[in-house]
């Protein structure tokens, strides 16, 4: 899920988004929907400030076509974040592991 209702940007209109969450916002909404949640953990944490950047600069979506090797990189920092323990940090996106009550 998107986070973070200040990263709101043209992107999220271009891309169709009605909103942002904080952690709290989603785990209520999951919790007032029957769900029990188990794990909140945030995503593209070590790419936040480079999203925000560019969202800040952006006057639409930042779908555009980048370079292979620009690309590659990228790539290679959301792998590394794999193996590091931000995941409680802010991050650009919220993943939400929950149940059925």
């Amino acid at each position: 899920m998107p986070a973070d209702p200040r990263l709101w940007s043209a992107h999220d209109d271009a891309v169709g988004r009605v909103r942002r969450y904080t952690r709290l916002s989603l785990v209520t909404l999951f919790e007032q929907n029957g769900m029990d949640v188990e794990v909140v953990a945030s995503w593209n944490v070590l790419l936040r400030p480079v999203a925000a950047w560019r969202r800040r600069k952006s006057t639409g979506g930042d779908l555009d076509l980048i370079s292979p090797v620009l690309n590659f990189a990228l790539r290679a920092v959301v792998a590394l974040e794999r193996y590091l323990p931000v995941k409680s940090l802010p991050g650009v996106s919220l993943m939400v592991r929950a149940r059925r009550r």
